[in-house]
């Protein structure tokens, strides 16, 4: 499935496709591509984990 909303596809997925640009960048596990950070430094974003809700949420990445 193609998933836009972050959180749901780290949340539904065996494995992710990260894509930018036209350009396949890395096909990962959720926990693997989620620490690894890419996330944030594709989409401009800070990830998150809530442990106590068992959810991931994402915030803008500020400089």
């Amino acid at each position: 499935m193609v998933l836009h909303d972050l959180a749901h596809a780290l949340t539904y997925s065996h494995r992710i496709a990260v894509m930018e640009k036209g350009c396949l960048l890395a096909v990962r596990q959720p926990e693997e591509l989620f620490q690894s950070g890419l996330l944030n430094d594709v989409f401009g974003v800070e990830g998150h984990w809530a442990a106590e809700e068992k959810t991931y949420y994402f915030t803008p990445h500020h400089k």
